[in-house]
């Protein structure tokens, strides 16, 4: 009687701890593996999105201007701006120069920049040829016996924040306004002679109808690269032959790319790769 008692209860026993297996099949299991440390990054979460850095934006034509007017408020003043500068080293920028406000040039020969137009051929003709050259004395003395070229282009209308075509008036009238702020790359002896590019006339040549030659707002020349330190780790240097004139600014940069868009559809008309 006792052994089949003993064996009925542990047969109940048996049935019981299958019954609950049975319903805990049901429920949520509440010991779960712990999530993983806090350091380590997960696929989707906020971590994983601050431990990979994105890259900086290219700089835009506002932007270098106002770093050019505080390079040169800081040589003005005799303010060293050595720390504020080397943030800029090696950023990449995009700057755009509006030029061909006017129409179509009559003296192109006059100009940096500028587009003619042989309506009845319907041949529209852009050219830019850099203005900055080792001819100029302040670039002589940034080069300093170090380099032995250098091309680059002045910015009309610096005060424009924007590329644009100012309101009223001619906006291309040569020599109106001694220009303050330049962008140029330097070049030693021992860069290759394929990368001096922009030592040289950019220009196109394209057959386009009277109806889609550039309207009032002109042409952009559009030069993209990274700015390249000089002496002292700066990429602005500004100069001044008096303390009562106000100091020119060239920004040392190394050209990847030329380009001349036309701002209205953003289309590009011609563009140069520097090697």
């Amino acid at each position: 009687m006792a052994r089949s008692f003993a064996a009925a209860w542990a047969g109940w026993m048996i049935a019981a701890g299958l019954a609950l297996t049975g319903c805990d099949k049901g429920q949520p299991q509440t010991n779960q593996a712990q999530p993983p440390n806090a350091s380590t990054p997960v696929l989707g979460s906020s971590n994983s999105a601050q431990s990979i850095p994105l890259p900086s934006p290219p700089l835009d034509r506002e932007a270098l201007l106002i770093a050019a007017a505080r390079a040169a408020s800081a040589y003005a003043s005799g303010s060293d701006d050595s720390e504020a500068q080397s943030e800029l080293a090696g950023r990449q920028f995009t700057f755009r120069i509006r030029f061909g406000c006017s129409g179509p040039d009559s003296d192109p020969a006059q100009r940096a920049m500028s587009w003619t137009y042989d309506q009845p051929a319907e041949r529209m003709k852009v050219r830019a040829s850099p203005d900055i050259s080792m001819d100029l004395p302040v670039a002589k003395a940034l080069a300093a016996g170090r380099f032995e070229d250098v091309r680059g282009f002045w910015v009309p209308r610096s005060w424009l924040l924007t590329p644009s075509c100012p309101r009223g008036g001619s906006a291309e009238m040569p020599n109106s306004s001694p220009p303050s702020v330049g962008i140029a790359q330097f070049f030693t002896s021992s860069d290759s002679r394929a990368s001096r590019r922009p030592g040289r006339a950019l220009e196109t040549v394209q057959r386009v109808a009277p109806d889609a030659v550039p309207g009032p707002d002109g042409l952009d020349l559009v030069l993209t690269g990274r700015l390249q330190p000089l002496g002292g780790g700066k990429v602005i240097h500004c100069s001044s032959t008096t303390p009562a004139e106000r100091p020119v600014c060239i920004l040392s940069v190394e050209f990847s790319s030329i380009s001349i868009q036309d701002p209205r559809s953003g289309s590009s008309l011609a563009e140069w790769a520097i090697s």
